[in-house]
């Protein structure tokens, strides 16, 4: 999905404790972010195919499907791929950050979550992302050198 500078980020957050994912959404919105906001990995599924989020905030327990399974599916659709997904979850224990990279996260927060955390990680990627566009035109930083001759 091509980045709009003056689009704000449409983030979708699954989360299956209904607290929290009213928490997190009313947060978010309060920042301008637009949040769609689900309870498990088959709605986030549905809702992605349909209308690609800029970013993800998910949970990896589900009572169907964990959420390293979601990420894998959402990394498959085609329309996802430049998404930023971020794992969000109270376990700590060895090797759920590496199955988090395994499984397509681009980030890992352990809960609780600061709300400067989660407004610096949105910063960096829509920064990344405009940086991004950027770097395709010719001189930029990054980008194809103009040929001079």
């Amino acid at each position: 999905m091509p980045l709009n500078l003056r689009r704000p980020l449409h983030i979708l957050l699954v989360e299956q404790d209904q607290a929290i994912r009213d928490l997190f959404a009313t947060l978010l919105q309060g920042h301008g972010y637009v949040v769609t906001a689900v309870d498990g990995v088959l709605g986030a599924i549905e809702h992605a195919s349909r209308k690609p989020p800029d970013v993800v905030f998910s949970s990896l327990v589900f009572s169907n499907l964990d959420g390293f399974e979601l990420c894998r599916r959402l990394r498959a659709l085609t329309a996802m791929a430049q998404a930023l997904i971020v794992a969000v979850t109270g376990y700590a224990e060895a090797g759920i950050r590496e199955r988090s990279r395994a499984a397509g996260f681009d980030a890992y927060l352990l809960k609780p979550v600061s709300v400067d955390t989660l407004l610096r990680l949105l910063a960096s990627f829509k920064t990344r992302r405009v940086i991004a566009n950027v770097g395709r035109l010719p001189g930029a930083f990054g980008g194809p050198r103009p040929v001079s001759g």
